[in-house]
This record gives structure tokens, C-alpha cells and sequence, in this order.
């Protein structure tokens, strides 16, 4: 598939410290207490009356005119689903549009339902919940993870909130306290990118806000209902048109001082940033906003051609505000070596590999900058092996060395500068010679800025 033939091909990210903060795994989730009932569960037949909250505030059907106008009614073919907030659990079964309004501003939410409903429970429904129909009802959740950047593709999903259960019939009825008023989950967003006043392909878009208001995953069933920061776009080509997101906001995190953020990485594996700022009061959900004037980017980055030899998985670390990239290459072969290959010009990249046997790293052609303190290549587990080819270089001017214990074969030039003069580029100068193979080392020049630099020579293989 396209997601992970991209995921494959690259994977840029944000800072490492946002991916510990952004990503959240399931260990993290916290279930919100469960409450101890002896109801019975019970099928019950629903005819609610629905209606739409405020201009534009509802999921589907929504679409986008040409000139960007939305318009939203019912449709009969979207399901509502029914979660009892009180009772943290789902009622099998969904509900449907029925006697929809002419100008599809109103309805009656009708259908059937089974599970356990008491007086005085809290009900939530959602319409258009595009990832509620899982095995796990704890997985159950709205997603916007990943997306394309067309009209098509958002996902625009809405909640009736707050809705208190007045009393449970025997036959199947339950009355409640207020109609269904449904407000959107998230808000659309419409954007384009130029820099120095030309435009901008986009191949990736990663988004966040200065505020980490932003968010990938909206799970009912966890207290912290907000997951995930940031959301990705992966165009299906490169574009430099505009590019719609349906984004999910936790509207306690922003305010007037928030604003958008921006990592795009072009087609040429340019990477930029830039930001947009949030509006009076912050971003809402249930809004369009958009700008026909494109958003300026600044460049900060330059990917590396990225080719797995074998058969690896390399993706993003994290979502961030900030220029590091890292790429995250995992390989689970306990049996092989974990195998790719690094060529063309890197700026501001690092790659942190998880195999937990040897990991082979041709690298050929290659002139790396990454100005972080940390190594360029890191291994968690498992030996690193450096299959030098041609001339290469690798700086990394605010660290003391690039690598840590490696092994060194193959045939051509490794340039490497570093902070510590005795390490000459490796930790405590130390490395493995492959067998069958020569490594001499030059003597190191002194740069002047506080770093010093040296030419390995590696023959033989």
C-alpha cells in the first residue's frame, strides 16, 4: 500500500523528545472506572429526534464545493453509535438517519440497540465514527491518523454529548432528557506552502500546534480521551495544490497563542517547517478555516536517499516541532541482518536501529550533517557494521564522537568530525576491523570551530 511504501521509503519525524511525548502505546491507556450494576442487558428500539449544531458542525454528509463552501445534512446511509458513558461500554447494534428534513438540518436518529442502560446514565452518541466497528471495544475510536489531503478523504465525524437517561421501560423504550444536538469532532483545514515565494511539493506533512492541541486518535473510552499527538498527510503524488486535513482539537489546550505547525518534506526529500497562527481564543472544533494565501516555509533539512536491502521496517519516531529526524529502523528476523543503505546528501537526520542481530549499513556517496548531541547511526541492540563505499562524510559538530562500537569493512574513504580530538570520531577511538580488511586513519585537522576532522581509508572487501 501507498502509506507503507512511503513509511519505508522515509521516515522523517520531528524530534526524538516528542516522539517519548507524542506516541502513546497501549500500555498507557487509562480505562476510566468501570461501575459495579445489576441491570440486565436489553435490545432497545430508538426514535430520537437530531438536529445539526450550529453552521456546519455536523459529520456527514459534509462535502466541499469548488469554491470551498461546505455544505452538511443527514443521509440516511451513516450509522450513529451509542456509548454509555456511565456503564464504559458500547451498545451493540447502530442507529440510522430516518425522516430526514429537506434542507437535511434535522432528523430522527432511529434503529436498534442492545446492552445494559440504567436512569441517570450518561449516553454519548457518534456519528460517522469511522473506526468504531473493532472486536475490542476499547479500541473503539475516531481516526485521523493518516490522510490523503483531498476533499474526499476527511473524516468528519460528531458527538451528541451529555445526554442523561430519565427512565428504563420494560419494553424496550428508554426516555431521554434532550433531543440529540450533534457538534463536529474536529474542524477542516485548507492550506498550501511556498518557499522563497515558490512553490512547495509536498510528498509528507506532518501537523501540530505549539500548543500539542492536535490530535491523531479520539477514544471515548479512555479519561484521557485525547491520543496521539500530530497528525501525517501523505498525498497519493507529490503537490503543490491545496491540501484539506480534518483535524481532531482538545479545545482546553489552545488558545489565542497557539498556532499550526508545519514539517513538510518535498519531493526531492527537502525538508521545511513553518507555523499558522491560531485565531481569537484558539482553534475549535466544528470550524472551516482556511487560506487562500500560502503559508511561507523555512528549509531545515535534506533526506538521504533511504534504500532497504532487506526486508526491513523504517518509520516515524515521532511527531514534532522541532527539525531532528529520526529514522526508526526496526527488523524482527532474529535469524538475518537487518540491511540498508544510505547515499546522497543527509542534513539534520539520524537513524536509530532496533535489530536485535548485526546491523549493515552500506553507506556510499553520502555527505550526513546532524548537529545534535547524539550519534549519527544508534543501535539498541544487536553489532553495527559500516560498508564503506566511494567517499563519504558524516558530521556531527556538537557531539564528541558519530559512532559508538562499530565494525568497519569495505572499499573507499569515511571523513568523519567530531568534538573530541582523541576519539577521532568514534567512541573512546575504538572500532573492529572486518576480516580480510585494512583501515588506516589520517591525521586529524583541526577545524578551528571546536571540532576536528579524519579521513578513514578502509580496503580490502
Amino acid at each position: 500500500m501507498q502509506n507503507n511504501l512511503m513509511k519505508a521509503a522515509i521516515v522523517l519525524a520531528a524530534v526524538a523528545t516528542l516522539a517519548a511525548a507524542c506516541k502513546t502505546t497501549e500500555d498507557d491507556y487509562q480505562p476510566a472506572a468501570n461501575t459495579e450494576t445489576n441491570a440486565v442487558a436489553q435490545t432497545f428500539t430508538i426514535d430520537i429526534p437530531a438536529s445539526i449544531n450550529g453552521n456546519n458542525s455536523i459529520s456527514k454528509s459534509m462535502t466541499i464545493s469548488n469554491d470551498d463552501s461546505p455544505s452538511c445534512r443527514f443521509e440516511a446511509s451513516e450509522k450513529v453509535y451509542v456509548y454509555n458513558k456511565s456503564k464504559q461500554d458500547y451498545l451493540t447494534g447502530t442507529l440510522s438517519p430516518t425522516n430526514i428534513s429537506s434542507d437535511g438540518q434535522s432528523c430522527v436518529i432511529s434503529g436498534e440497540v442492545t446492552g445494559t442502560v440504567e436512569a441517570n446514565d450518561e449516553l454519548e452518541f457518534y456519528y460517522n465514527a469511522n473506526n468504531f466497528e473493532q472486536y475490542y471495544a476499547y479500541r473503539n475510536n475516531l481516526k485521523y491518523e493518516e490522510q490523503n489531503g483531498t476533499k474526499t478523504n476527511l473524516l468528519d465525524a460528531g458527538m451528541a454529548a451529555g445526554i442523561k437517561v430519565v427512565s428504563v421501560e420494560q419494553n424496550g423504550k428508554f426516555t431521554l432528557d434532550k433531543d440529540l444536538d450533534f457538534k463536529m469532532m474536529q474542524s477542516m483545514f485548507k492550506f498550501k506552502f511556498t518557499s522563497n515565494n515558490q512553490p512547495v511539493k509536498v510528498k509528507t506533512l506532518i501537523i501540530n500546534s505549539e500548543y500539542s492541541s492536535i490530535y491523531a486518535f479520539y477514544q471515548p473510552y479512555y479519561s484521557q480521551a485525547y491520543q496521539e499527538q500530530g497528525v501525517l498527510l501523505f498525498p497519493t503524488s507529490p503537490s503543490s495544490d491545496y491540501l484539506y486535513a480534518a483535524l481532531c482539537i482538545n479545545e482546553n489546550l489552545s488558545t489565542s497563542d497557539d498556532a499550526l505547525t508545519f514539517i513538510v518534506e518535498d519531493d526531492k526529500g527537502v525538508l521545511y517547517k513553518g507555523e499558522a497562527a491560531a485565531p481569537e481564543g484558539g482553534f475549535k472544533n466544528g470550524n472551516y478555516y482556511y487560506k487562500n494565501t500560502a503559508i511561507a516555509l523555512t528549509k531545515f533539512g535534506q533526506l538521504p536517499t533511504f534504500t532497504a536491502i532487506s526486508n526491513i521496517d523504517a518509520e516515524y519516531s515521532g511527531l514534532t516541532k522541532k527539525e531532528e529526524i529520526v529514522y526508526s529502523v526496526e527488523y524482527d528476523d532474529i535469524w538475518s541482518d537487518c540491511k540498508f543503505k544510505l547515499s546522497g546528501i543527509s542534513q539534520g537526520c539520524m537513524f536509530h536501529c532496533t535489530s536485535t542481530n548485526t546491523t549493515i549499513v552500506t553507506i556510499e556517496g553520502l555527505s550526513a550533517t546532524y548537529d545534535q548531541d547524539e550519534v549519527f547511526i544508534a543501535c539498541s541492540w544487536g553489532s553495527l557494521t559500516l560498508d564503506i563505499k566511494g567517499d563519504n562524510s558524516i558530521s556531527c559538530p556538537n557531539n564528541d564522537y558519530c559512532f559508538g562500537n562499530v565494525t568497519l569493512t569495505g572499499n573507499g574513504t569515511l571523513t568523519l568530525t567530531a568534538k573530541k580530538s582523541e576519539y577521532k570520531g568514534f567512541y573512546d577511538n575504538t572500532y573492529t576491523v572486518a576480516n580480510g580488511c585494512n583501515v588506516t586513519c589520517s591525521d586529524a585537522t583541526d577545524n578551528g570551530d571546536g571540532t576536528y576532522s579524519w579521513t578513514y581509508t578502509i580496503s580490502g572487501n
